[in-house]
């Protein structure tokens, strides 16, 4: 269920959501995909964040180091 749950850094920017999650053979979070809009919503992204990187799942988001957020742009 982290699918479209908010992605903040964790000084409370706005990333984008979980559009997918990434897994791997033993169905273990390998990494999520973001998606956010740009431009007013003209121009869609997506962007692949590996699991670990100090991600916080929480229960209204998914939190984010500032740090790790910079490299999914």
């Amino acid at each position: 269920s982290l699918t479209h749950k908010r992605v903040l850094t964790t000084s409370g920017r706005a990333v984008g959501e979980v559009r997918d999650v990434l897994l791997d053979d033993a169905g273990a979070v390998v990494a999520f995909e973001i998606g956010g809009s740009t431009l007013g919503g003209l121009l869609r992204r997506r962007s692949t964040l590996p699991h670990g990187h100090g991600v916080t799942i929480g229960t209204d988001a998914v939190l984010v180091p500032d740090e790790a957020a910079a490299e999914l742009h």
